[in-house]
């Protein structure tokens, strides 16, 4: 996307192929920096609070909870337009890097370079999702204008339980630097 830089997953790429994703539908999920270690070391998007891996007597996570929206609740899906039971706890994408990239996803960190510049740097992946495993769905941020010119706000969020085997294999690390 522009804007950002695409780092190729080989483990990624290589899973693909084998499954035929690379015919898969695209997406994209935005993360924190302190997030990344687990999701490559596995290979794979968890729901908040999943163990990824267990090492010794501990497990490793990559976070217990967004923070945003704690409990399932219903809500009529403005893209499907039908009632539906909408669970916070699952594993989120989006078609559009612009909903990924924000604040509530791909968090800012200050990052200075070797030659003393300063920048706010976020971090998002790319990946292909199987068809019908997940579902879409409307925008969760409370924004009041379009997003993104390419989709409709109402279909912007795509969601999974992520319990399928293979439903979604990582392509890609994007990074973006932006001078404060």
């Amino acid at each position: 996307p522009i804007g950002w830089v695409r780092v190729a997953l080989c483990c990624g790429g290589k899973q693909a192929e084998a499954l035929g994703a690379f015919d898969w539908h695209v997406a994209f999920h935005g993360t924190r920096q302190e997030s990344l270690l687990p999701i490559l070391a596995t290979g794979r998007l968890v729901r908040p609070g999943e163990a990824t891996a267990a090492v010794g007597d501990s497990c490793i996570k990559v976070r217990e909870d967004t923070g945003r929206i704690r409990k399932p609740f219903y809500r009529v899906n403005e893209h499907t337009g039908e009632k539906e039971l909408f669970d916070p706890n699952q594993t989120f994408c989006s078609p559009s890097i612009r909903y990924c990239q924000m604040p509530q996803y791909a968090h800012k960190k200050r990052f200075e370079s070797p030659s003393g510049a300063t920048y706010q740097a976020q971090v998002a992946l790319q990946l292909r999702l199987k068809p019908n495993t997940y579902s879409v769905g409307q925008q969760t941020v409370g924004a009041t204008e379009q997003i993104d010119p390419y989709f409709d706000n109402s279909e912007i969020e795509w969601y999974t339980k992520g319990l399928e085997h293979a439903g979604h294999v990582l392509t890609g690390l994007l990074i973006t630097l932006k001078a404060v």
